[in-house]
């Protein structure tokens, strides 16, 4: 049975605009072709391919998706591969838009909230006995580690955590991140460096609000060092004199981050 494009747009319910970018695009091409009239002309085949495009379509496959598939399936068990497939690709897209979802109710919290801005003081800061871990990754992977770290260290710790960052630049993926504890004894740990942090002058601003608002104050320490010529020793430090437990948040609004840089 042969269908003109007229016909076969009622019977797959597809437009023959449709149509016609389906067969420029190469996913469905009529097997005949009038060279007088060039007329388009379908057959049953056609129409079980075009039903398989319409679902893979309406499943969210692109253009580029369908192409490839058309290409490289022999049976109805390729298929549900690749739905299987587009089900997890689906599933990262749910977790990626809840992760959104999280941040547009956390800035909805969090810009009516005053940061408190304190001002920068000049401090002494003593040698200390730490125990520390550094890894390459993302910012928000510090509590992670610091977990790791406790467990560890256990009933040596000695204070609160810290983090030292050793890029002079932000870094979206790849921060070099060294997450420490304050010990009370040396005492050696397996996968995990032990050594005196050194000590000195250094500037000292507490920060109160959740981490995300953090940059308003390193701007504020940044300006003060710009402002008053003051010549700083990498890296930067992050004291967490209050922030999230193990299990639970608490108030982000009342956390308390001491940042330091040696001058």
């Amino acid at each position: 049975m042969h269908y003109k494009i007229g016909e076969f747009s009622k019977i797959t319910q597809l437009s023959i605009k449709t149509l016609r970018y389906y067969h420029e695009m190469g996913i469905l091409i009529p097997p005949n072709i009038d060279d007088e009239s060039g007329y388009r002309f379908y057959d049953e085949q056609s129409y079980e391919r075009a039903k398989l495009i319409k679902l893979l379509r309406e499943l969210d496959f692109s253009i580029k998706e369908i192409q490839e598939i058309l290409e490289n399936y022999e049976d109805e068990d390729d298929i549900k591969a690749y739905l299987l497939e587009k089900n997890d690709i689906i599933q990262q897209r749910i977790n990626q838009y809840k992760k959104l979802q999280e941040k547009i109710m956390d800035y909805q919290t969090y810009k009516e909230v005053k940061i408190m801005l304190n001002e920068v003081q000049k401090i002494k800061v003593e040698p200390m006995l730490i125990a520390s871990m550094t890894y390459v990754g993302k910012y928000q992977d510090v509590g992670d580690y610091l977990g790791k770290l406790f467990k560890s260290v256990g009933m040596n710790v000695n204070g609160k955590p810290f983090s030292i960052y050793h890029d002079d630049d932000y870094k979206e993926d790849k921060a070099t991140v060294e997450v420490c504890v304050p010990l009370k004894k040396e005492i050696s740990y397996q996968n995990i460096d032990t050594k005196t942090l050194p000590g000195g002058d250094a500037l000292s601003l507490l920060h109160i609000g959740p981490y995300e608002t953090l940059s308003d104050s390193y701007k504020v320490l940044t300006d003060y060092i710009k402002e008053n010529n003051i010549e700083t020793k990498s890296p930067i430090r992050e004291h967490y004199i209050k922030g999230p437990g193990m299990l639970l948040k608490g108030n982000p609004n009342k956390y308390k981050t001491e940042i330091r840089i040696l001058i």
